[in-house]
């Protein structure tokens, strides 16, 4: 369910050390449901009763009228309404037309004269409309509740009916929107103007306003996001959550997830823009979730997040979006939202969830630890080849191997064992370890004396047989290369189960995950036997047939070898030098002064 654009990307997602999130569609379903409007004072209007007072149905019919949405097909036989427009929009046109106020019919009668379009730097819509029976001007307004709260003169009482704003009524009132909030709840605000005479408005115009009341949205959590926040967090990742819902609905969302909050970890959008970005700098690790937040700072706090040394995912899926996507280490744009934001991502979500990004963070560090395997495996039997004609040389011993059968080995034993060791399952740590430095090498030192150690072992078990051969038994010299050339194409093959895993042994790891191994082991088994009992290549590989002593001697060996190689895990492990340090993760970086 997710698309890599851009294949380094794959591989920068495991080393991801901050996620910043949206809401909406991501960390919830994205299938907005209205569960009515609370005029805060007054009843609540559920959606299978039509409203009786008169400011009641101005208020769902400001929610039709307003809606930056309209109707794409009808209900029919069972099957819902389709609607175009943002989810929010949407939600509330569908909502009014199940009342019974249908947009085109209104529209017919509450001619509009003017749009003021949603905007999060004002965060409301208002449409000023006409209507025959009326003398003057309507405008109505939806957005932000406390934005529509703090240009409102007057409310809805206890009897739906209109009365003066006063600080302890707008205190009340927004205590109750914070109540909604607080369940985690999207609200979208109702306000209206009436008697009003122009035929146009400007911003000064939304003000004096009547506030009508709330529409409650639920936005279920998606079932998957609880337990993939948990293997963030015992992957080291950190989880930021930003979104330009109400506080309290970020803050009920991101504790039913699981995300740590308290009032010190969340930050308020409005505070963030009078904020230098050095103050942001020294709050942006400890802040989990930011509310409110304007698309323009999504970018200062990737910013920020990169000054610290993380390695920042940012979610996305509109064009204001875009400039965020781009400057992150890894966008993830939306798969329902604009071409603009997929074009500045690296990887898309098809599905929108957060759990997909987890998801493509584990296959990345999977990828990276499968580079590492394959690398390793190739550097560590060549090493041994290397090693072998070093050692037979000093000792003055005729050359072990004939470039033939050099060719062989490396061309049909690890040209397929690192095929199968590409495709390695991912390892039980995977997500329970700290993320890697991106820009440190897939080899460290300690790897390095790995494959120093698993080809000094080869050799030691190789040149000591091949000597004997020649030096005490006086063997054939084609016959001891034969030996030679089988033991090295062996021990490579089963070694390739040892190199499963950097730093678990062969038991732990188990042997039976990735039947690749068995094809590509059985197939290049297959073909080293034609190469010595096969005539026409024998006298090419300069090879002769050998005995079923001779290969319980080789397979033996080559098992040995494996073995004290594999129990250098016990001894000497990789993860602390790899995961287990982790001092790169926060580089603690101050931005320059200049800046």
């Amino acid at each position: 369910k997710g698309v890599v654009r851009q294949l380094s990307s794959a591989e920068t997602l495991g080393a991801a050390t901050a996620i910043c999130t949206d809401k909406t569609g991501t960390l919830t379903q994205g299938k907005m449901t209205a569960e009515g409007f609370d005029c805060l004072q007054g009843s609540t209007i559920h959606p299978d009763h039509r409203p009786d007072s008169p400011l009641h149905r101005l208020a769902i019919t400001a929610l039709a009228l307003s809606a930056d949405a309209h109707q794409v097909t009808r209900s029919v036989d069972g099957q819902e309404a389709q609607y175009y427009g943002s989810a929010t929009e949407r939600t509330a046109l569908a909502f009014a037309e199940q009342l019974g106020f249908e947009q085109s019919e209104l529209l017919d009668s509450w001619r509009r004269k003017a749009v003021i379009p949603f905007d999060t730097e004002w965060k409301y819509r208002a449409t000023l409309h006409n209507h025959p029976t009326q003398p003057t001007q309507a405008l109505f307004v939806t957005g932000a509740p406390e934005i529509l709260l703090e240009r409102s003169s007057q409310a809805l009482d206890e009897l739906d009916d209109s009365v003066q704003l006063t600080s302890e009524l707008r205190h009340r009132l927004g205590e109750r929107i914070a109540a909604h909030g607080q369940r985690g709840e999207r609200l979208l605000g109702v306000a209206m103007r009436r008697n009003l005479s122009q035929e146009s408005i400007t911003h000064d115009d939304v003000n004096g306003l009547l506030f009508l009341g709330v529409l409650i949205i639920n936005d279920p959590i998606r079932p998957d996001v609880a337990a993939a926040i948990a293997d963030t967090q015992s992957a080291g990742l950190s989880v930021k959550l930003i979104t330009g819902d109400h506080e309290d609905t970020a803050r009920a969302v991101a504790r039913s997830v699981g995300l740590p909050i308290s009032d010190d970890t969340m930050l308020d959008g409005g505070l963030v823009e009078t904020m230098s970005d050095r103050e942001l700098l020294d709050r942006v690790d400890d802040v989990v979730v930011f509310s409110r937040i304007e698309p323009i700072d999504k970018q200062r706090i990737v910013k920020a997040l990169q000054e610290r040394g993380h390695v920042v995912a940012m979610t996305g899926d509109g064009v204001n979006d875009a400039v965020a996507l781009n400057s992150a280490d890894i966008g993830v744009a939306m798969g329902s939202g604009k071409d603009i934001a997929k074009d500045a991502s690296d990887l898309i979500l098809l599905d929108d969830s957060f759990a997909t990004i987890v998801a493509a963070i584990r296959e990345g560090r999977v990828i990276r630890d499968n580079v590492r395997k394959v690398i390793t495996f190739l550097l560590a039997t060549n090493a041994a080849e290397v090693f072998i004609f070093m050692a037979t040389l000093l000792m003055g011993l005729p050359l072990p191997l004939v470039p033939a059968q050099i060719l062989w080995i490396n061309l049909v034993t690890d040209g397929t064992s690192d095929l199968a060791l590409s495709v390695e399952p991912e390892e039980r740590n995977v997500m329970r370890r700290r993320p890697e430095d991106p820009t440190g090498t897939i080899l460290t030192p300690m790897i390095g004396w790995h494959i120093v150690f698993a080809g000094l072992v080869v050799t030691v078990m190789a040149v000591a047989g091949y000597w004997y051969l020649i030096r005490v038994l006086a063997a054939d010299l084609t016959y001891a290369r034969t030996m030679m050339f089988s033991f090295v194409a062996v021990a490579s093959l089963l070694s390739t189960w040892s190199y499963r895993s950097l730093w678990e042994s062969v038991w732990h790891r188990g042997l039976w995950q990735n039947r690749w191994l068995f094809v590509s082991a059985a197939f290049s088994f297959g073909l080293q036997l034609l190469a010595i009992y096969l005539p026409v290549l024998q006298e090419f590989f300069s090879t002769v047939a050998l005995s079923a002593r001779d290969w319980i001697w080789i397979i033996g060996g080559g098992a040995i070898a494996v073995i004290i190689v594999d129990l250098r895990k016990y001894f000497w492990p990789l993860t602390e030098e790899l995961v287990g340090r982790g001092k790169w993760t926060l580089k603690q970086r101050a931005r320059p002064a200049s800046a």
